[in-house]
């Protein structure tokens, strides 16, 4: 789960917009498993724990120890961080993993990849944003905040791209006050939950 969080807060902290763009795929491929969970597997557990489920039950159903998924998560981190384009490959195939956590033995076990929409307009993403970029500028855990708005991980992740998918769209189809609309209340949440956090 620590790296869950690692991974999430470094996402809080980038631009919104980034998440809907394409990563460009390298040439380097992916590591081979370890103790028989391959790279792809990994990211859907890790998706999994994020929405909820027992770790236990996910080590059940890749077929390993909590030693042994232990070192998983810690030779792919490993790997990922010494790779020379670690935005490319790995970071396409863990966001694809992530956004469908079906594959591999996980399929076996369906989940839904497309939870209910819980940030039913602009402005719900805008504040739950807004209210993460203020809690990590404080250091307070984004886990947090996902609890207060009723939100796990893995469902803002979906809620957050499907948002920032469709203002990528309408920008690239000329609407650029989308952007503008979308950076001023950003800073708006980002102002307003600061205040919660600030020192007296």
């Amino acid at each position: 789960m620590m790296f869950i969080k690692s991974f999430f807060k470094v996402a809080v902290l980038a631009s919104p917009i980034v998440i809907g763009l394409t990563l460009p795929t390298s040439a380097q491929s992916l590591p081979a498993p370890i103790n028989g969970v391959s790279f792809e597997e990994w990211a859907a557990a890790n998706a999994r724990m994020a929405n909820n489920m027992d770790k236990a039950e996910v080590e059940r159903i890749l077929g390993v120890t909590d030693t042994q998924f232990q070192e998983v998560g810690d030779g792919f981190t490993k790997e990922w961080k010494a790779a020379p384009d670690p935005s490319g490959t790995f970071a396409k195939a863990y966001g694809e993993a992530f956004a469908n956590p079906n594959g591999g033995r996980f399929a076996a076990t369906p989940m839904d990849p497309h939870p209910t929409e819980k940030l039913a307009s602009f402005e719900d993403y805008a504040r739950v944003q807004g209210h993460l970029q203020a809690a990590v500028k404080f250091g307070i855990d984004p886990q947090t905040v996902l609890r207060e708005h009723g939100l796990t991980t893995y469902e803002f992740s979906q809620e957050a791209t499907r948002w920032v998918k469709k203002m990528t769209g309408d920008a690239n189809n000329g609407d650029t006050q989308v952007i503008m609309h979308l950076h001023d209340r950003l800073a708006f949440y980002e102002a307003e939950y600061s205040k919660r956090y600030a020192k007296p």
